[in-house]
């Protein structure tokens, strides 16, 4: 009922200046509410009693959807259909080409898409999982650019960094096989900024850089760091497992993370880069968020940083207006612009 609500101020804010008739809208709108809130048959109702609210109802609709993963209306007015999972209400994940964390390429939906945003997930994340990403597609499917994702650290034994960033880079080299000058933007989310960061320095050949949550360094905000932890273990084999954040990790997935950490060779980064970060996130985040706007902001080169004080670590539920900073920054580096008209 929340939404609900704010669908009814949002009305009666648009609403304001007409008087008397404001009034009587919102007498209406509560008894519609009573009825037991905001059905399609109630919305439709509502339009046919006052057209003048239709477009800010569904603009408000299209907000709670796209920024605030919420859907108030089973299907709401002039909006596709959408499939459900089993009893969580949530969308079913659309098949993915890029749903193999392990494989060797990761090809576009279709077959020649204008651009393409590769998303490398962080610990324990899977595929389709992140609200934020999902806000992102939706937005850059009104431009034709395709969102693909890979989730390396999710499974029980997670991909070493220093691999994830190298099959980061095959996946560039495959999308691009054929289409030399696809537009290709590569954005990475907690450890997959770590990868995604790795893999650009290594040069992958992305045209622009995202990082959410960023990870220069081994420090990953466990109890203690991976060098402590390597120090109490000098002797053991890389197969032994010792406790790391939510679950436990290899040494030798502890020792990768150290010796790949791209802090050591931030100086030679040239890519344009935003760099997003929460203010409710850990000070290890801040800290490489910080060391990683220091330096792009020498670039000069359309780089930016931006912070969102109600947004957690990976800015997946608090914070509004994440992805559309995303597309705005693109579009302020010509990701956008380079590509081809809808008629040409």
């Amino acid at each position: 009922m929340t939404h609900s609500w704010l669908l009814a101020y949002r009305t009666c804010l648009d609403s304001a200046l007409l008087g008397e008739r404001g009034f009587e809208l919102v007498a209406d709108v509560a008894v519609l509410l009573r009825r037991g809130g905001w059905s399609r048959a109630v919305v439709e109702e509502a339009y046919r009693t006052y057209p003048f609210i239709e477009a800010p109802v569904a603009a408000t609709l299209e907000f709670l959807a796209t920024e605030c993963g919420v859907e108030p209306l089973a299907t709401g007015p002039q909006r596709p259909a959408r499939t459900t999972g089993r009893t969580t209400g949530r969308t079913a994940p659309e098949r993915d080409p890029g749903s193999a964390a392990h494989s060797d390429a990761v090809n576009p939906n279709r077959a020649n898409p204008p651009g393409l945003i590769l998303v490398c997930h962080g610990w324990d994340t899977t595929l389709h999982s992140s609200p934020l990403v999902r806000r992102l597609r939706a937005k850059e499917a009104g431009k034709g650019v395709d969102v693909v994702e890979v989730a390396p650290f999710a499974d029980p034994d997670p991909t070493d960094v220093s691999r994830v960033a190298a099959r980061l880079a095959a996946h560039i080299r495959a999308a691009r096989r054929g289409v030399p000058d696809l537009p290709l933007a590569l954005l990475g989310v907690s450890l997959g900024s770590s990868a995604a960061i790795s893999a650009v320095l290594d040069g992958a050949g992305a045209d622009v850089l995202v990082t959410v949550g960023t990870c220069l360094s081994a420090d990953i905000a466990m109890p203690e760091s991976p060098e402590r932890i390597l120090e109490r273990h000098p002797e053991a084999d890389d197969s032994t497992l010792v406790p790391s954040l939510s679950r436990t990790a290899r040494l030798g997935f502890l020792r990768d993370l150290a010796d790949s950490a791209p802090l050591h060779r931030l100086a030679d980064l040239r890519t344009p880069t935003l760099v997003l970060e929460g203010g409710k996130d850990n000070p290890w985040r801040h800290r490489d968020g910080e060391t990683l706007r220091a330096h792009t902001e020498k670039l000069r080169n359309g780089s930016r940083f931006r912070s969102f004080p109600a947004g957690g670590h990976t800015l997946d539920d608090t914070a509004i207006g994440a992805a559309a900073g995303i597309v705005d920054w693109l579009d302020s580096v010509g990701f956008h612009p380079r590509l081809p008209r809808a008629n040409a």
